[in-house]
């Protein structure tokens, strides 16, 4: 007979992918199309079998084969026999169960990316968060439309396929256990699951109802949480049968003391991964799920006011952990994380108070960055905190907001890191340890070495961020200040010309009948003057400040003393892998070396980094820190600048006003010298109509007029005005000399 990797047809034999019970599943590749499929074939001698247990074996496998050909959802690997029927047409002639053709799945399953060495404290939160989705997906599929229950849930049966854009998708396999039962139908005598995720009423009384799904759901999530087993992780089956058995309500782990006594946990492990909103979220959940009795699991219990009878609420609890958004933020100051739940209704207001809550800072103190590659482009006071929340940079565990506060002294003073017990013991004794409290000691070394990992990258990024934006802000309002600066030009241009209507008015009028403006010029001039000096100097200060920032940012060694960071951790791994992988061993004292070093060259990195950020401003009595420095000097520059636009403003209305006034006052009184020489008024009208200016009003108000409200003069833009009105003076002055010129030749 041949053997069953050989094939006549177009497909080829590549590798064994794993085996279970009753088993095997192998790797089959197209040699023209490239397919590739997943092909089960039993591994069970049914000849071995007695009759009872082959009729059960055949039913139990024909089942799965029709299920997985009928099931259709994207959680829960599918049959395809179409998609290679001459190879499962040839499988099936040497053997007598038929094989069952599946989709391959490329990313392996989550054991296996539970044994990865970043994975060994739990998943990354947007992973956590896809395998609970797509596992929540999977079961309601089996219990709401097939009433299926699936009764061997855990990591080995959940299996990762990558679709076109890389992202992995997460598939509920094996059916091998499923059978038809739901949340009334009890069944008994079917002793059947993995040990570890089968729920407890399965062993103490055989008697269940599809309940069992959702403790093993529970014990997954817990373990790809925090990357262990919940229950007393090296206890014997019995021991952790009794603890779970007589756990309080509530409990979701329990573990065992240095003194061997059992500890009940209601919340999840420090040592993970996951954002503290979400942790509050999924903790409700897992308390629904690790119930240990079977009848109330998924069941929530309401007080009489509301309803005598408990409410499932399995799948809203999780829905509700898994729909809230969080916006992770980075508090320099402290080197803290920071995370919120925000929906569309927050407000910017609520988001505050939160903020001035966790860090004990007044929120006018608050400063905010957005990371580069964020969607919004700058921070508004409109900005809601919805709009703040990043999906990629979720994914990538990055930060989407990074918060300086100007009360706290200096950047990066990180808080002290979190030190487990397991490893406060490892310092604390000198005899040997329990081999449980060490291999815990080992996993919380590690986190604790990635955990201040990460903050250490953060704290470089943010610092490069907040500089980079300081440096954007500071090149705006340059550019605002010279505007700043043009306008002043512009205001003594409007002085200037005032001054000269002042001058050729009383020089038309050949004698000074006009109300003398010198004092007033005076003073104006000279606030146009402190006024240029205080712009002179914003704008030299900053041009140092642009300097500082941009020699931070060219030369920042946060970088190499980043380096030296991810060099310990990378070497404390490697032995981590090789103790794991049982090539050697570690003492305590290595233990307390590793993790003294490394605690070390954590320290040494804040420090490095404090005394570039100081060497700037080096030489002063007290060193302050220059990214503090620079923003208070800014602020200040921003104060002057908003402080003079005022001044420019009131400056320009008084020019104006003033311009109104003598404009009034000249008219008057030099139409009642020119009122017998009408022809050369209306030359001047004529020539106020070349320029734009209502002659009805000049010439209503000149004819003696006196309500000042009929001049309207133009002011959108004051310096046009103000030439146009010399120009005016100068028509004016022109038609006097013409009048005073036609009255000499006609006398003669």
């Amino acid at each position: 007979m041949l053997n069953y990797r050989e094939t006549e047809t177009n497909w080829k034999f590549v590798k064994e992918l794993g085996s279970g019970a009753f088993g095997e599943v192998s790797l089959w590749e197209n040699t023209e199309t490239g397919i590739s499929v997943a092909i089960k074939r039993c591994s069970v001698d049914l000849d071995k079998l007695a009759l009872d247990e082959r009729t059960k074996l055949t039913t139990r496998w024909q089942q799965e084969s029709d299920w997985m050909k009928d099931i259709n959802t994207e959680n829960i690997v599918r049959a395809c026999p179409e998609l290679c029927a001459n190879l499962v047409a040839e499988q099936n002639k040497r053997i007598k169960l038929p094989v069952i053709a599946m989709e391959y799945c490329d990313g392996g399953n989550l054991r296996s990316k539970l044994h990865e060495i970043e994975n060994v404290n739990g998943f990354s939160e947007n992973d956590v968060r896809q395998v609970l989705r797509a596992l929540r997906n999977a079961v309601f599929h089996l219990h709401d439309r097939y009433k299926i229950t699936h009764r061997d849930i855990k990591p080995d049966n959940i299996v990762i396929k990558y679709n076109s854009d890389g992202q992995p998708i997460y598939k509920l396999t094996d059916m091998g256990y499923a059978r038809i039962l739901d949340k009334e139908t009890i069944i008994g005598g079917s002793m059947v699951g993995s040990r570890n995720y089968f729920a407890p009423e399965i062993v103490e009384s055989a008697e269940y109802k599809n309940s069992v799904d959702y403790w093993s759901m529970g014990i997954v999530a817990f373990e790809i949480i925090c990357g262990v087993y919940p229950f007393l992780q090296d206890g014997s089956m019995f021991d952790v049968l009794m603890s779970i058995k007589h756990k309080p309500p509530g409990c979701i782990a329990i573990t065992k003391s240095s003194d061997e006594k059992l500890c009940h946990h209601t919340q999840l492990f420090c040592e993970n991964r996951l954002s503290k909103v979400f942790c509050r979220s999924i903790e409700p959940w897992l308390q629904l799920a690790l119930e240990a009795d079977g009848r109330k699991r998924g069941y929530e219990a309401l007080d009489e006011v509301q309803s005598t009878k408990p409410m499932f609420t399995f799948y809203t609890k999780l829905d509700d952990a898994l729909n809230v958004k969080v916006l992770t933020v980075f508090w320099l100051n402290r080197c803290k994380f920071l995370s919120y739940a925000v929906y569309q209704n927050t407000t910017m207001q609520d988001f505050c108070i939160s903020m001035e809550r966790d860090t004990g800072i007044l929120r006018n103190k608050f400063y905010f960055v957005l990371p580069a590659g964020h969607s919004l482009d700058h921070f508004t006071p409109q900005t809601q905190p919805f709009q703040l929340y990043e999906e990629k940079f979720f994914i990538e565990n990055k930060s989407m907001l990074y918060l300086v506060d100007f009360e706290t002294d200096g950047l990066c003073n990180p808080e002290d890191p979190f030190i487990s017990e397991p490893i406060r013991q490892t310092f604390g004794l000198n005899q040997k340890i329990n081999p449980r409290i060490m291999k815990q000691c080992l996993l919380n070394a590690l986190f604790l070495q990635y955990h201040e990992l990460r903050r250490v990258g953060e704290c470089a990024n943010g610092i490069h961020e907040f500089l980079m934006n300081l440096e954007s802000e500071i090149m705006k309002q340059e550019h605002g200040v010279n505007c700043f600066q043009e306008k002043i030009i512009h205001l003594n241009g409007q002085a200037a010309h005032f001054q000269n209507m002042v001058v050729s008015g009383n020089l038309l009028l050949q004698e000074k009948q006009i109300t003398n403006y010198d004092n007033e010029w005076e003073m104006i001039a000279q606030s146009l003057k402190n006024l240029n000096a205080d712009y002179s100097k914003v704008h030299l200060r900053l041009k140092s400040i642009l300097n500082r920032t941009r020699d931070f940012l060219n030369k920042s060694p946060l970088t190499t003393y980043q380096q030296d960071v991810e060099l310990h951790v990378k070497q404390f791994q490697n032995v981590f892998e090789e103790i794991r992988n049982k090539t050697r061993l570690i003492s305590p004292e290595e233990v307390r070396s590793y993790v003294s070093n490394f605690l070390k060259v954590r320290k040494d990195f804040y420090d490095n980094t404090n005394k570039y950020l100081r060497k700037t401003v080096a030489g002063k009595s007290k060193p302050t820190e220059l990214i503090m420095e620079i923003y208070v000097e800014f602020q200040t520059i921003l104060k002057i600048v908003f402080e003079n636009q005022s001044l420019w403003k009131d400056y320009e209305i008084k020019i104006s006003e003033k311009t109104k006034e003598f404009l009034l006052q000249f008219g008057e009184k030099f139409y009642m010298q020119g009122k017998n020489n009408q022809t050369a008024i209306d030359n001047v009208i004529e020539n106020m109509e070349t320029l734009d200016i209502d002659s009805g009003d000049l010439s209503t108000s000149w004819n003696g007029n006196n309500d000042d409200s009929v001049l309207e003069l133009p002011t959108d833009n004051l310096i046009k005005d103000t030439k146009l009105l010399q120009q005016a003076l100068n028509s004016l002055w022109g038609a006097q000399i013409n009048h005073q010129q036609s009255s000499s030749s006609g006398h003669s």
